[in-house]
């Protein structure tokens, strides 16, 4: 009976050190994984980028958005879609420079992730269903929707005194 008790403890011991180390492994995958910028889908094209949702604090299921412009020549505009994570349709529309208010030609339309994610929940506009952020670029401009512009300039001027 002692020998079944003493083998029964080292079984114990032995999972509940197991937990101890198996525990704080699985967290830092957690982390790990929910850090990693999804699969492009096949919708979004290679020059999008894809910017984080804010951070809730745990790890948790990956949230975001992919945001690609273009100029477009027919219409003379810069124009901008932002997709969800698994690359459906969520907003689409013309962006104007915040410098000078005219399009980006497209040599141009390079957009600086760092930035563009850095200031996306402050700086974003809820238009239609989603919120549509001002897409900073790496030449230093800002794309603003069209559709919400002297908003998006006011915005930007209140960030820059």
């Amino acid at each position: 009976m002692r020998e079944t008790l003493k083998a029964l403890g080292r079984k114990v011991l032995f999972v509940v050190a197991g937990a101890f180390v198996a525990l704080p492994i699985a967290i830092a995958a957690a982390y790990w994984w929910a850090g990693l910028t999804p699969r492009r889908p096949p919708s979004v094209p290679a020059r999008a980028v894809f910017l984080w949702a804010p951070y809730v604090g745990i790890p948790a299921h990956k949230r975001g958005m992919w945001v690609d412009c273009e100029f477009d020549a027919r219409i003379g505009s810069d124009y901008c879609r932002i997709t969800n994570i698994d690359g459906q349709l969520d907003y689409q529309g013309m962006f104007r420079s915040y410098t000078s208010g005219s399009p980006v030609l497209e040599n141009d339309l390079l957009i600086d992730q760092s930035a563009t994610n850095k200031n996306w929940p402050e700086l974003a506009f809820w238009l239609g269903d989603v919120w549509v952020p001002l897409v900073h670029l790496k030449n230093g401009d800002v794309l603003i929707p069209q559709d919400d512009y002297e908003a998006g300039k006011k915005k930007l001027d209140a960030t820059h005194k």
